[in-house]
């Protein structure tokens, strides 16, 4: 099916060599939108998650979206290959996650539960749905600026701020227009003077 697609295209369009001098504009009008983009991270103030049991490494802090005071977890968006996703779903019936389904989170170091992934939930759980939740009296936080190690429920996860990295976001695809913009262009003045 490819090679017929190839073929195709190819039939399509009758595309020259391309000339030097083109491909050098296009590279230097995305390299200049490229230089636009800033994205650093500082990796020194990470945290990386820890079982608290065998100390395998379960996420770090660069996956956390906050934490939910109530039961004392921290909301990771993205855990390691090492937790994993128990295939049986359980009910709560009371508690504050009552009338919840969730399927429990184990580390696979030691097989000890370290958090749960709600599915099913009341309105006022729904935000936390299909989200990794790790208990903080479970895991430990190895800090990577100090070197140290400390206990999860000695460390606050505050809410990050969605308005900047809806910004950030946005910015981004701003960047990725302006970039088929130009190849859009390119693309164009090459067609046309195939055509003449």
């Amino acid at each position: 099916m490819a090679n017929s697609t190839r073929s195709l295209l190819e039939s399509s369009y009758d595309i020259g060599p391309c000339d030097s001098t083109q491909s050098s504009s296009i590279v230097e009008q995305l390299q200049a939108v490229k230089d636009k983009e800033i994205c650093m991270v500082d990796f020194r103030n990470c945290i990386v998650f820890q079982c608290i049991t065998c100390n395998t490494v379960l996420g770090d802090s660069l996956g956390v979206c906050g934490e939910v005071e109530s039961s004392q977890s921290v909301i990771c968006l993205k855990v390691t290959e090492d937790v994993m996703v128990n295939e049986k779903h359980e009910m709560c019936s009371s508690g504050q996650l009552a009338s919840s389904t969730y399927q429990t989170l184990l580390c696979t170091g030691c097989h000890d539960a370290v958090g749960l992934v709600l599915h099913s939930t009341p309105k006022h759980l729904s935000a936390l749905r299909n989200l990794f939740l790790l208990r903080k009296e479970l895991i430990n936080c190895y800090i990577l600026r100090s070197g140290t190690c400390v206990k999860a429920s000695k460390i606050n996860f505050k809410h990050r701020l969605m308005d900047k990295n809806i910004k950030k976001l946005k910015e981004y695809l701003e960047t990725k227009l302006k970039q088929v913009d130009i190849l859009e262009q390119m693309m164009e003045k090459m067609c046309t003077h195939d055509v003449n």
